[in-house]
């Protein structure tokens, strides 16, 4: 009887062990991950002319990416993790370059290659969503451009290609799929470098923020 009692228990503990191993091995929020973004950035730009108040432009672009990504949570509990992006902007904007009421030309602006950092705290809701706040860092080039025409007689090209750095703060929501893949969305405002590109004989400032809306999709190793 007292074996029969021992086997039985042995028997319980190792099936215990196995589900609870298994339940944390398949954590979809907890491990490395891989996954790609697609995304819309708007970018706010004033551009400030000497004499003048700023102009300001809003301009719109695409954004797709991939990224590897760490995380550590359990369901019910405290999730945070990390992760590093890579990918482009697509799509050029186009907007009326208008001072103090005039309109002066357009200006393009064109997104291309970034590289991000990514730090994430929050909470994993029964390994079914995770809910969480980020703060971001980003290198991304960028190239603004243009036609400037000055006493409405001689028209000026002008153009300036930079990689600017900018943090953002923001917030997010993944949802589980299966035991290895999730889709969720970011919201990211970047608070941008400024840059200064030469427009006739003028050097002018530009102040540059953005907001960033990304869906994701991760595959959970």
């Amino acid at each position: 009887m007292k074996k029969l009692l021992g086997l039985t228990a042995t028997l319980f503990l190792t099936a215990t062990g196995a589900n609870a191993n298994t339940g944390t091995s398949y954590c979809v929020f907890n491990g490395w991950g891989v996954g790609l973004d697609l995304g819309w950035v708007g970018t706010n730009v004033a551009i400030s002319f000497p004499g003048s108040n700023a102009d300001k432009m809003n301009f719109g672009n695409g954004l797709v990416g991939g990224r590897l990504e760490w995380m550590r949570s359990s369901a019910n509990s405290l999730l945070y993790g990390m992760g590093f992006g890579l990918g482009s902007g697509f799509s050029t904007s186009t907007q009326a370059l208008i001072s103090n009421g005039v309109n002066m030309g357009s200006v393009k602006l064109q997104r291309t290659i970034y590289g991000e950092m990514t730090a994430r705290l929050g909470y994993n809701a029964n390994n079914l969503w995770a809910f969480y706040g980020l703060l971001a860092g980003r290198v991304q080039k960028l190239k603004v451009a243009g036609t400037l025409t000055e006493t409405g007689t001689a028209t000026i090209n002008f153009s300036q290609n930079k990689a600017i750095w900018g943090w953002a703060p923001g917030f997010g929501v993944d949802a589980k799929l299966s035991k290895t893949v999730s889709v969720g969305v970011e919201y990211k405002y970047y608070f941008e470098q400024n840059m200064t590109t030469a427009i006739g004989s003028l050097n002018n400032n530009l102040k540059i923020n953005s907001h960033n809306i990304v869906a994701r999709l991760t595959y959970h190793f």
